[in-house]
């Protein structure tokens, strides 16, 4: 496993990367492949857990969260915006990198 903590814990202004997004009933709007690695993480990885839990609780003490008793905290963003969360999905899970075109293809 590759997990790097600073990947999900950095702002990086982007959808598809950093923190997972939820909406205000923490369902994952975007970022189910890095929920996944998460899990994945803690139970294969405990060492690369524990480094995550351990960036985390520094992440914390930068935002004046108390995570202390939280069993298991993950960041994650929350969408507060009134939007559609299908078509947000949608724009938050496509790739920005840019594809080539079926001509190209």
């Amino acid at each position: 496993s590759e997990l790097s903590p600073d990947a999900l814990l950095e702002d990086l202004h982007q959808l598809d990367r950093g923190a997972m997004i939820v909406g205000n009933d923490m369902v994952v709007e975007s970022g189910n492949g890095r929920t996944l690695a998460l899990a994945m993480t803690k139970a294969d990885y405990p060492d690369k857990w524990v480094a995550y839990q351990s960036a985390l609780k520094i992440k914390a003490d930068e935002l004046g969260l108390d995570i202390t008793n939280i069993e298991d905290p993950v960041l994650v963003r929350e969408r507060i915006s009134d939007l559609a969360r299908v078509k947000f999905s949608e724009e938050a899970n496509e790739s920005a990198i840019m594809r080539m075109t079926e001509l190209e293809t």
